[in-house]
């Protein structure tokens, strides 16, 4: 019985790169999970940009989760700042905060806290249309106090109180309605300064943009606050010589 020869990752994926978008994909889910992503991690930039726009979002979630961080970190390297962002909402949270560090964002930065999950438009959505756009997108939404608008490059514009869009027609275009004053916070922003932020204008949620004034998430006080209270506790339980392991270890002592 003849031994199956084991091809390697790399000649895989040299062999996949000649192949046009269809075939690519076709070829690729012929493989098993794991070794997909060692070829992944082997194809040129250009054509693991090809490959996943064939992938539909669950497949390219599954993968995304699943590659090296340093190989994804690759892949988001060069890409436009929405596109960047479309990617990393599809992570888990571990993954995801693990991608915001290694794309620039420090650990105690403000887009460690931020959500994907709010109600954005366009400036030509009628009023009538943006409640539409809330019936269908609304349910998942952190807040809907605040509906954010943008451009076509998912630049913020302007952000309008729910109840600016309650009191106004119905085939009122949002352009009539914006004034472009709103408050923003830079996704690098430290976490003790967005506090600040809020609090000097006394928001529920503000919207977190890139250097560039891409909308990539918002964050509501209350996530903000509670992270600032868990750091305090944990500088108190360090400044007293016990963390909450010594805690716990301290009362399960007396208990015995």
């Amino acid at each position: 019985m003849s031994k199956k020869i084991k091809v390697h990752p790399a000649d895989i994926a040299e062999n996949l790169s000649k192949l046009d978008k269809e075939a690519l994909y076709e070829q690729f889910n012929h493989y098993d999970f794991d070794l997909q992503l060692e070829i992944f991690s082997f194809l040129e930039k250009d054509v693991q940009y090809r490959l996943a726009k064939s992938l539909s979002e669950s497949e390219l979630t599954e993968l995304l989760n699943n590659l090296k961080p340093d190989i994804r970190n690759q892949l988001f390297s060069d890409l436009p700042d929405d596109l960047i962002k479309y990617l990393i909402n599809l992570l888990n949270e571990r993954e995801k905060q693990l991608a915001l560090k290694l794309i620039g964002y420090d650990e105690n930065s403000i887009a460690h806290l931020m959500t994907p999950m709010y109600v954005q438009v366009r400036p030509y959505f009628t009023v009538e249309h943006v409640f539409k756009h809330i019936k269908l997108f609304g349910k998942k939404a952190e807040t809907l106090n605040f509906i954010y608008v943008v451009d076509e490059k998912n630049v913020l514009i302007d952000d309008l109180k729910i109840g600016e869009l309650l009191l106004a027609d119905t085939d009122t275009e949002i352009s009539e309605l914006i004034d472009h004053n709103f408050v923003a916070i830079r996704a690098a922003t430290p976490m003790e300064e967005a506090f600040e932020i809020f609090q000097k204008y006394d928001r529920s949620a503000l919207p977190i943009t890139t250097d560039n004034s891409v909308l990539v998430g918002i964050v509501t006080f209350d996530d903000v606050l509670d992270q600032i209270k868990d750091r305090d506790t944990e500088d108190i339980q360090r400044f007293g010589g016990m963390d909450e392991l010594d805690v716990a270890y301290t009362k399960l002592r007396y208990l015995n």
